[in-house]
C-alpha cells in the first residue's frame, strides 16, 4: 500500500490514491473491501481455493476446509467429499472396488493358488484383480489351482468343486490296479485249470463228466 504523504490524514482530498488505493490493480479498492491490496487474486467475490489457508474472497464465513458430506473429514483430507461413507478411518469393505478409508487400497480375498477364487482370509491390495488376491471367496483348497467352486469334478478322492461332496457319481468300490516293480499287477490269477497262466500242456483237459464216466467203468470191472 502506498504510504500517506507526511502530515496527511485519511480522507485528505489532496491524495485520493492514499484515501482509497488499489495497489494490486484487481479493480477493488481497500475501502471497497479488498482485504489484501497486495494480491490481485484476493478480493471480494474471488473464487475461494480450498485448503490453502488463504481467504481469497475476503469473507471469513467462507470455509477454507469445508466438509461437503458432513462425515467429519474436510475436503482437504476426504477422498470423496460427496460420499459420507468414505473418509480416513472408515471401515474398509471387502472386494467392492471402493476405497472407503481413503488409503488407496481395497480389501480383497487371499488367492494363493491363482485360480481366481480366494479363501475367507483378506489382504489389502490396489485392486482385487492383482496377483495373489481375488474378488470372491469360497476356495476350499488354496494350494491347488484345480480345486475351486465351479471346477470340474473328477474321480480322484478330492472335492474339486468345493460343494462338500467328494467324487459324486463315481464307483467308489472299484479298485484300480497297477503293475509294481516285480511285474505283479496285484490282481488274482486267472482260473485256467492248471494254474500255469493259460499255458498249453499238450494234454486235453478232463472235465467233470469224463471223470464220472471213468469212475463208473472202474466199478463195473470189479
Amino acid at each position: 500500500m502506498t504510504s500517506a504523504p507526511p502530515g496527511s490524514q485519511p480522507g485528505d482530498n489532496g491524495d485520493a490514491h492514499w484515501i482509497d488505493p488499489d495497489d494490486d490493480g484487481d479493480g477493488i479498492t481497500v475501502l471497497s473491501g479488498d482485504c489484501d491490496d497486495r494480491d490481485p487474486q484476493i478480493y471480494p467475490g474471488a473464487s475461494e481455493i480450498a485448503c490453502d489457508g488463504v481467504d481469497q474472497d475476503c469473507d471469513p464465513a467462507t470455509l477454507d476446509a469445508p466438509d461437503g458430506d458432513a462425515d467429519g473429514a474436510s475436503v482437504c483430507d476426504d477422498c470423496d467429499d460427496a460420499d459420507p461413507a468414505r473418509y480416513p478411518g472408515a471401515t474398509e469393505l471387502v472386494a467392492d472396488d471402493v476405497d472407503q478409508d481413503c488409503d488407496g487400497l481395497d480389501r480383497c480375498y487371499v488367492d494363493a493358488d491363482g485360480d481366481g477364487v480366494g479363501t475367507d482370509e483378506t489382504a489389502l491390495s490396489a485392486s482385487c484383480a492383482d496377483p495373489g488376491v481375488a474378488g470372491v471367496p469360497g476356495d476350499c483348497d488354496d494350494t491347488r489351482g484345480d480345486v475351486a467352486p465351479g471346477a470340474a469334478e473328477v474321480c480322484d478322492g478330492v472335492d474339486n468343486d468345493c460343494d462338500g461332496v467328494v467324487d459324486p457319481g463315481c464307483d467308489t468300490g472299484t479298485v484300480t490296479t497297477s503293475t509294481d516293480e516285480t511285474g505283479d499287477t496285484g490282481a488274482p490269477p486267472a482260473e485256467d485249470g492248471g494254474g500255469c497262466g493259460g499255458c498249453d500242456t499238450g494234454r486235453p483237459a478232463l472235465g467233470l463228466g469224463w471223470l464220472l464216466v471213468a469212475a463208473l467203468g472202474w466199478r463195473r470191472r470189479r
